[in-house]
């Protein structure tokens, strides 16, 4: 497991790829932001073959993403919770979390500490 200090910059919210949840995660979601589940599941939500994803912004970015940081950080989905810690063997594609590790500050802060 990867020592990690989150900088809550959003890096890890950017970029094309799936953010996926459970049923359980999306009912939390939607309790948090006060939304009842069904409206919720259609307005936040894709289905890709037969998981559930967070919908992404035109500039793919999280639709939970703003300025002011995750608006859903209270109830993040583990996959957000868990970040970098991932198995990739459990990924669809490796080459993407490569990618996210490569531009993560808090990643990159921890690697340029451990070379002094």
């Amino acid at each position: 497991m990867m020592d990690f200090l989150c900088l809550r910059c959003g890096k890890c919210c950017q970029g094309d790829g799936y953010v996926w949840v459970t049923i359980e995660e999306m009912e939390k979601i939607a309790q948090l932001l006060s939304l009842e589940f069904h409206y919720f599941a259609a307005h936040y939500i894709k289905r890709v073959a037969s998981r559930y994803s967070l919908r992404d912004k035109h500039n793919q970015e999280c639709i939970f993403w703003s300025d002011t940081g995750c608006q859903i950080y209270n109830a993040r989905p583990e996959q957000c919770r868990t970040f970098p810690n991932w198995d990739k063997s459990k990924t669809i594609d490796p080459k993407t979390i490569d990618t996210m590790w490569k531009n993560c500050p808090g990643i990159q802060r921890l690697k340029s500490l451990s070379e002094k």
